[in-house]
């Protein structure tokens, strides 16, 4: 079965003859080089990128790429020479939340195998917008700094993905098969498209987090808490900042770990072109007097991101709206005990005071309170910790996911469904 993977960038094994290291999407990585372990499988990949390249072959996949923002005008017909020169027997397609998603759809639907398209759910930007702002004040929402008098500031990003939105809804309305994994993602689905043939698979992480051995609070940094991004509303760092100063009162020494570039240490340049949420961010460590407390990571690999995860005290997901976190999901296989907010998707994989704390997510001092009782209770968070590995392992189970992946390509190719 010849299957064509359409992802929105590339996997290490190709951007490394290029010069490149990819750190995101190793789960996909991860994948394929299961999938192509099965010798009933042919993968080909559509990669978004601005690398050129055509049926370039690394290790048994045959490559493709194609760029959808500077070569909009012939993305059509590299779209079509892709399709017509590899002839899939399935097109699966990562993510409905791209433009290209839905220019891939309609190809395919030209060749009459819009059938044996499947889609696979990862965030879905047509109802992202409703939890966008993530209770910013006004103030920020409509502020400009000089980098967004040339791009849209966070309105303006949150109108883009409205936009954006649109060609997701089309891509779905057309879809005839899509993969999910959450009780979120199924009714945003089936919303917009009631007949359509819902498959639920869950992901597979990156291999560091099968290996490394599970989390200990004998072992931990105490007081520590780890946060996976802080440069995107939705993931609202500032929720934990505004929940910091509680914490603080009880614990002085409390530190927040963060992915991302220290905005009050880096070059000239990068000071010109910040946004408007970076300076939002700024302002709250200054006015809370958290400067002390909020330290800087960078960017960081996955092993790199192993060793924070076994090195906090508590990983806490703040965010305005979620499908299905790979980072929680990553500090569940640790068995890291997690504090989380109740949105979207992730009561689907978290139960509440079993393998983790939840909380709402406007409601920073319920996440303050989280926080605490785990850094209070070393059997609370060596409890949640194990649960939550205990769990992890199952949905992410790597056997079970390749052979339910493999299960709906052979059901869409055959169109039994």
């Amino acid at each position: 079965m010849k299957v064509l993977w359409v992802t929105n960038t590339e996997i290490n094994s190709i951007a490394r003859k290029f010069g490149a290291t990819i750190v995101v999407g190793g789960w996909l990585e991860q994948t394929a080089g299961l999938l192509t372990q099965d010798e009933s499988i042919s993968l080909c990949m559509a990669c978004n990128t601005t690398n050129e390249y055509f049926d370039e072959v690394v290790d048994g996949v045959s490559y493709y790429s194609f760029d959808n923002i500077k070569n909009t005008s012939g993305l059509d017909a590299r779209i079509g020479k892709i399709l017509d020169h590899v002839k899939p027997d399935v097109v699966h397609i990562w993510g409905t939340e791209y433009s290209h998603s839905l220019k891939f759809v309609n190809a395919c639907i030209e060749r009459n195998i819009g059938s044996r398209v499947v889609v696979s759910i990862q965030g879905m930007v047509s109802v992202y917008p409703i939890h966008f702002f993530a209770n910013l004040p006004y103030s920020v929402v409509n502020h400009r700094t000089l980098k967004e008098f040339l791009r849209p500031n966070i309105n303006g990003t949150r109108e883009t993905m409205i936009r954006n939105g649109e060609n997701e809804i089309r891509t779905i309305e057309l879809a005839r098969h899509c993969i999910g994994r959450t009780d979120w993602d199924h009714a945003c689905v089936t919303q917009i498209n009631g007949g359509i043939n819902y498959y639920h698979v869950d992901e597979i992480l990156r291999e560091p987090f099968y290996e490394a051995p599970s989390w200990e609070y004998g072992k931990c940094n105490k007081k520590t808490i780890f946060f996976s991004q802080a440069d995107y509303p939705v993931k609202a760092f500032h929720t934990m900042l505004q929940a910091l100063p509680i914490i603080k009162k009880v614990y002085p020494d409390v530190v927040v770990n963060v992915l991302g570039e220290d905005p009050f240490n880096c070059s000239f340049k990068r000071k010109l072109m910040r946004r408007s949420y970076t300076k939002y961010i700024m302002d709250l460590i200054v006015k809370l007097g958290l400067k002390d407390n909020v330290n800087w990571l960078g960017r960081l690999d996955a092993d790199q991101m192993v060793k924070q995860y076994l090195g906090a005290n508590v990983f806490v997901c703040s965010s305005s709206i979620e499908n299905s976190s790979n980072s929680i999901a990553e500090a569940m296989m640790l068995g890291v005990p997690v504090a989380a907010s109740d949105v979207g998707g992730i009561k689907s994989f978290m139960t509440h005071e079993e393998d983790g704390i939840m909380f709402h997510d406007e409601a920073y001092y319920m996440l303050a309170d989280a926080v605490m009782k785990i850094f209070g209770s070393p059997e609370l968070a060596s409890r949640l910790g194990e649960n939550a590995r205990v769990r992890a392992l199952k949905i992410h189970d790597r056997d079970i996911n390749m052979r339910k992946l493999m299960d709906v390509y052979t059901t869409v190719n055959e169109g039994k469904k």
